[in-house]
C-alpha cells in the first residue's frame, strides 16, 4: 500500500479516463488527503480501510490510519448503516452487496475533506467447465544434498526433479451488451497432517489473444512472459461468446533414485506433512474501475526503464485518493499429487532437507 500512496503523489496523469485525479506539485508540501481503499463483494460484509497520504520525500515510511471518521454505506441511493471502527483503519459493516448493486461510500474525516466513490457490484460469469493437460517441460538432476546430520554439501546425483506443465481450458459464457471485465485467479491449497491448511497464488503462463501477448514474448520453454501480471481481461475479443481461455501452471516434483532414502539423509521431524494438494480455477468478474486500477497498476510494474512514461495509480475516489471496485466470483477445483510443489528449481541445484 505504501507504494500506491507513493505513486499518486510523485506521477503525472496518464491516460486512462476523466475520473483519475491529478494532483499538481508546485515545490511545495501538500496537504494529507484521504485513501479510501475497498473491493466489495457478495462472499462478504462490506469493509473499507481509510489512512492519510503521505509526502513522498517524508523519511517515515508508515502511513496513519484513521480512525476517527464516519463512514456511511448507500446502497441503490438509499442509506443502509454506518460502519464500525475497528483496527488499522478499516470500518466494517454488516451488509453483504447483491450483483447489481450500486454501492456508495461516504466517508467525513475531521479537518479533512469529505470523500466519496460509488461503484456497481458485476454478475458472475459462471465458468462452464474446465479441461486440463499435463505437458513435460525438461528434468534437472539434483547433484547436491546435505550430508548425514546437517554437515556439508555432498556432490553426488540422487535424483531428478520433473518440470511440468498443467495446461488449463477454461470454457464460460460472456455475456453480451455490456462491457465485461476478468481476472483470473490461479492459487494451491495445501493441507497438512495436523489439520493446517495454507493458500497461496500460483504463477500462470499464457499465449491467450485476451491477454495482449504476442509470439515475441515466448521464453525458451515456448511459454508467454507477458507483462499481464494480473491475469485480467476484457471481452473486447469474445463479446457474446462462449469462449475457452488457456493458461499454463508450471509445476514440478521430485523423483530419488534408488538407495537415496533415509539412511543416507536424516528424516526432518519438525517438517509438517502434506496429505493433499489442490489447484483452484477462479474466474473473477470485476468492475471497471478495478480492472483499471489493476491495468495501471501493471503498467508502473513494467515501466522500470529509466525512458519510460512515468504512471498514475487510477483512481475514482471523490476529494480523495484510492480505489472502489466489485467483483464476484466462479471456480474449479483440481486435486493434485500431494508430492507437486511450485518452487523453482534450476538444473543442477541442491535438494535441502
Amino acid at each position: 500500500m505504501k507504494q500506491f500512496h507513493l505513486l499518486f503523489i510523485i506521477s503525472v496523469s496518464f491516460f486512462f479516463y476523466s475520473c483519475i485525479n491529478d494532483i499538481e506539485f508546485n515545490g511545495e508540501q501538500q496537504q494529507a488527503m484521504v485513501v479510501l481503499n475497498s473491493f466489495v463483494t457478495p462472499d462478504s460484509v462490506v469493509k473499507v480501510q481509510l489512512t492519510r497520504s503521505k509526502f513522498f520525500l517524508e523519511d517515515d515510511t508508515q502511513f496513519e490510519a484513521i480512525t476517527n471518521a464516519e463512514v456511511k454505506l448507500f446502497v441503490n441511493d438509499v442509506f443502509v448503516e454506518k460502519l464500525n471502527p475497528t483496527t488499522k483503519g478499516y470500518y466494517i459493516g454488516t451488509y453483504f452487496p447483491k450483483e447489481n448493486d450500486i454501492v456508495k461510500f461516504v466517508a467525513i474525516v475531521p479537518q479533512l475533506a469529505e470523500v466519496n466513490a460509488s461503484t456497481s457490484v458485476v454478475p458472475k460469469q459462471v465458468i462452464i467447465g474446465v479441461d486440463s493437460s499435463s505437458v513435460s517441460l525438461g528434468e534437472c538432476p539434483i547433484v547436491q544434498h546435505y550430508s548425514e546430520n546437517g554437515g556439508p554439501y555432498v556432490a553426488d546425483t540422487i535424483g531428478f526433479t520433473k518440470n511440468k506443465g498443467l495446461d488449463l481450458r477454461i470454457r464460460f459464457k460472456n455475456e453480451p451488451t455490456i462491457k465485461n471485465y476478468y481476472r483470473l485467479l490461479l492459487k494451491a491449497k495445501t493441507y497438512f497432517e495436523d489439520g493446517q491448511v495454507m493458500e497461496q497464488n500460483v504463477y500462470s503462463t499464457s499465449d491467450d489473444l485476451v491477454f495482449g501477448n504476442s509470439d515475441n514474448n515466448a521464453d525458451i520453454f515456448g511459454d508467454m512472459s507477458s507483462y499481464n501480471s494480473y491475469n485480467i481481461f476484457s471481452d473486447q475479443l469474445i463479446d457474446g461468446e462462449t469462449y475457452e481461455l488457456k493458461t499454463r501452471v508450471p509445476y514440478n516434483y521430485v523423483t530419488y533414485k534408488d538407495g537415496y532414502n533415509s539412511s543416507t539423509t536424516p528424516p526432518d521431524s519438525s517438517k509438517n506433512v502434506i496429505t493433499k494438494q489442490e489447484l483452484v480455477v477462479e474466474l473473477q468478474s470485476i468492475s471497471e474501475s478495478y480492472y483499471l486500477y489493476l491495468k495501471s497498476i501493471n503498467a508502473y510494474s513494467g515501466s522500470d526503464d529509466f525512458f519510460s512514461e512515468p504512471v498514475q495509480v487510477f483512481s475514482n475516489i471523490v476529494n480523495g485518493i484510492g480505489i472502489l471496485g466489485s467483483y464476484t466470483q466462479s471456480s474449479k477445483v483440481f486435486e493434485l499429487p500431494a508430492t507437486v510443489g511450485y518452487d523453482n528449481y534450476y538444473c543442477g541445484g541442491n535438494d535441502g532437507f
